[in-house]
């Protein structure tokens, strides 16, 4: 008895936590530098753009080698630069009274 189940022994699994990737970059890694290039060449600064692109892209790589993911928003949330949405399980701080 053979199963009509067929399976593609070809296809590289892909992982959930697995980045994206443009090539051997990752996506969070190249979309500083394309994102940055363009207002460059709408204010017809290239070159700038270019390189504050990859400016940010080589701090951003530094920091997610050094810090675990979400580092960065947890540092911003604990200076009280990043809000929060109210919601009922993180109330807002500024409210003295709680009811329950």
């Amino acid at each position: 008895m053979s199963s009509n189940l067929s399976v593609n022994h070809s296809l590289v699994p892909i992982r959930v936590n697995e980045a994206k990737m443009i090539g051997p970059f990752s996506v969070t890694e190249v979309s500083p530098v394309i994102v940055l290039t363009a207002i460059g060449v709408m204010m017809g600064a290239t070159n700038y753009g270019l390189g504050a692109g990859i400016v940010i892209a080589f701090i951003q790589i530094k920091l997610a080698s050094a810090f675990p993911p979400g580092f960065l928003f947890h540092f911003l949330w604990y200076k009280g630069l990043w809000p929060l949405k109210d919601t009922r399980y993180i109330p807002d701080a500024m409210k003295r009274k709680f009811y329950q």
